[in-house]
């Protein structure tokens, strides 16, 4: 464990007593706006546009933010919200403005749709003013409310899984499961 993990930690816990925050599901009928966070990169970009466009042929409003893991951005579609590490410290938290717009906007819905834990994009989802939030179990923290578990390969890496393949997942469940409120 590292430090940095340790002072994530100890920033999760913070805001959990800060902040707490009661746990709910809401359907992909009821979600109306949705924020999206992903590793960017050429070739997530492109799949995250995909299901940006999925998202708003459903009448979704959609915000999209993408860390790019590198100090600074080369480029970036014009559409997405786009971050590296030279605008975090040195405990990969993202600096004050980042987390102030993540909180700025109040979202039905978070999906993450990192494969690899990354401390800035954790600290998002952490931070984010967001009802329900999504991803795939790939941090040990309680970040999320809803976590999907994809079986793991021998050598211990996540079989057949990508950024589609993840969302369409959690897409799935989203419109499976019926609450009753």
């Amino acid at each position: 464990m590292s430090i940095k993990s340790d002072i994530f930690d100890r920033a999760v816990k913070k805001e959990a007593k800060k902040n707490p925050r009661k746990q709910r599901f809401v359907t992909y009928e009821k979600a109306k706006s949705i924020l999206l966070i992903y590793e960017s990169n050429e070739k997530t970009d492109h799949a995250v546009n995909k299901i940006a466009q999925q998202l708003k042929k459903d009448g979704k409003e959609i915000t999209i933010w993408g860390f790019v893991n590198a100090k600074k951005i080369l480029e970036a579609p014009p559409e997405v919200k786009v971050f590296c590490r030279k605008d975090t410290n040195l405990f990969e938290k993202p600096n004050k403005k980042i987390i102030n717009e993540a909180l700025a906007t109040k979202f039905d819905l978070l999906i993450d749709l990192s494969l690899h834990t990354y401390l800035p994009l954790s600290y998002l989802v952490l931070y984010s003013n967001a009802t329900m939030k999504t991803g795939s179990k790939i941090s040990k923290n309680n970040i999320y409310d809803f976590i999907l578990d994809f079986k793991q390969s021998p050598d211990n890496k996540k079989t057949g899984l990508n950024e589609q393949s993840l969302f369409d997942e959690i897409i799935f469940y989203l419109k499976k499961i019926q609450t009753t409120d």
